[in-house]
């Protein structure tokens, strides 16, 4: 039995209960009760926490916390949350078969890139507007995995903003994870979505990254203003029809 959404949801209804409880305190500091219960949660969160580090080292999988809000707090609607998560997972994968690969110029990836890369849904009631993802990484006692450069790569890309940056990254993870991303990017300003995106593996999150629609509209426009065309000679062989 998989336990967890179980483990992320008692995580989530722990926040709540501390969230509630300290907001109490702060309106009735005195009361002794309201520390001893503040102590009881900590200590019940510490413990799910642990729990949840053992389940994703035993399994063998990555987290993904991925949290989307309007930019007035309000809830994202359901076709910015469905097209931003799959132009992530566009995203993911084009990095992933880059890195297996070779950097592309289009979105091409093998059948195994896409399986491997694939995300899965793990938990969505958390009550904080969050998706949870999972997906399988082996851990390698010296060298980073591919997926581990993946997503090391994707938080780079998403927060790049000098045109030389995002050269270096078209070099390294191809043109194709650069339109990616823009896509990406494009989509959370069309819809004013502030996006944050936790890794976790089996200790606390790796990396995290928080973009407002501001941000990700410099991204977009970062992109934009960068242009590598060239002129070059091509050789082929060609049918004369007619003169």
């Amino acid at each position: 039995m998989n336990r967890l959404p179980d483990l992320l949801e008692d995580l989530a209804a722990a926040d709540t209960v501390s969230d509630a409880l300290r907001r109490l305190a702060a309106s009735d500091p005195r009361d002794p009760i309201l520390g001893i219960n503040l102590g009881a949660v900590a200590r019940r969160r510490r413990d799910l926490e642990r729990q949840l580090s053992t389940l994703l080292a035993t399994e063998q999988r990555d987290l993904i916390r991925y949290r989307l809000v309007s930019h007035d707090g309000s809830t994202a609607s359901a076709l910015a949350v469905a097209r931003s998560v799959l132009l992530f997972q566009t995203l993911v994968t084009s990095v992933f078969d880059a890195i297996r690969t070779t950097p592309k110029r289009l979105y091409q990836p093998s059948a195994e890139s896409v399986r491997l890369s694939a995300l899965y849904l793990a938990s969505a009631s958390d009550g904080r507007h969050a998706l949870h993802f999972t997906i399988p990484n082996d851990r390698l006692l010296i060298l980073e995995s591919d997926l581990d450069e993946t997503f090391a790569l994707v938080f780079e890309l998403l927060t790049a903003r000098a045109k030389t940056a995002i050269r270096d990254l078209a070099s390294r993870a191809g043109i194709a994870s650069v339109a990616a991303a823009h896509s990406w990017a494009e989509n959370a300003v069309q819809h004013g979505l502030v996006t944050t995106i936790g890794w976790r593996k089996s200790g606390a999150e790796r990396r995290t990254a928080s973009l407002t629609h501001s941000d990700a509209l410099l991204f977009k426009t970062a992109v934009e203003a960068v242009n590598d065309s060239t002129v070059e000679q091509v050789e082929c062989d060609c049918e004369l029809m007619a003169l």
